[in-house]
């Protein structure tokens, strides 16, 4: 009964705020989740490659050829990395979907690439393993020499993916907008007969319009960009257009931008 309770208390809580719940917040949990697999996937290779230092130690300082341990290491770090990898991917996407300022591109082919790296890793692995134990030692140092490459490339994406999932978060940030009336120099709140106001991306070639109804004057949860803001004319009035980038500098205290137009009437 309880649960029941604190469900519907939420859910008219949302509904008497939408704001509370919006897209962007989403999309950034989204990129939040692709820096969480990319910081665990930079982890398994460091782990990987830390391994196989161990193999390098034991074979070509002590001698000893039985590095099967070590090995199983590097491999069950290259499986808990593809299942990164796979995340990365399924976040990345998941982020463009929710909101279409975000290119995943990069993150995806990056998180391709790691986890295709990841197949090499384990066959040079294997590789490395077989010709310790036929103590084919030049070979073995080729081999450990290439697979110690494949591991510092995977560490060196996984970076890559981060930052590139922090710059995407800027991106995702949304921002709520309200237009406001300039006539004669002053702020006008009187009547008008405006069709309305609209914003336009310049960046993504898409039109917003007021989030409430077509002649209310805020714009909530815009994608972050380029807009041009401006109204429709009516009968015996019009603004002017003007062109902003939105910016979290310019957010005031209620949480919106302001944007101003001049008005005119007839």
């Amino acid at each position: 009964m309880k649960s029941i309770i604190t469900t519907w208390a939420l859910l008219c809580l949302f509904l008497a705020n939408p704001m509370l719940t919006t897209v962007s917040a989403t999309a950034i949990d989204d990129l939040d989740e692709v820096i969480a697999y990319a910081n665990q996937a930079k982890s398994n290779a460091i782990t990987a490659r830390s391994a196989a230092k161990d193999i390098a130690k034991l074979y070509f300082q002590l001698n000893n050829t039985n590095v099967a341990g070590e090995v199983a290491v590097i491999l069950n770090e290259m499986q808990d990395l593809e299942e990164a990898s796979d995340e990365i991917i399924y976040f990345a996407q998941s982020a463009a979907n929710q909101n279409p300022a975000i290119d995943p591109d990069n993150l995806i082919d990056w998180a391709s690439d790691l986890e295709g790296l990841g197949d090499f890793v384990e066959i040079e692995a294997v590789n490395l393993k077989n010709l310790i134990e036929a103590n084919q030692r030049a070979a073995a140092r080729a081999a450990y020499r290439k697979l110690r490459n494949l591991l510092n490339q995977q560490i060196a994406l996984a970076k890559q993916i981060r930052l590139e999932a922090i710059a995407l978060k800027a991106v995702a940030q949304t921002y709520n907008v309200s237009i406001e009336l300039l006539y004669g120099g002053s702020v006008y709140t009187g009547s008008t007969t405006l069709g309305g106001f609209y914003a336009y991306n310049e960046d993504l070639q898409q039109y917003f319009y007021p989030t409430q109804s077509y002649d209310d004057n805020k714009f909530l949860d815009l994608p972050g960009g380029t807009y041009t803001f401006g109204s429709y004319d009516g009968y015996f009035d019009g603004t002017n257009s003007v062109t902003v980038t939105l910016d979290p500098n310019a957010v005031g205290s209620d949480g919106f931008i302001v944007v101003q137009l001049s008005y005119w009437s007839e």
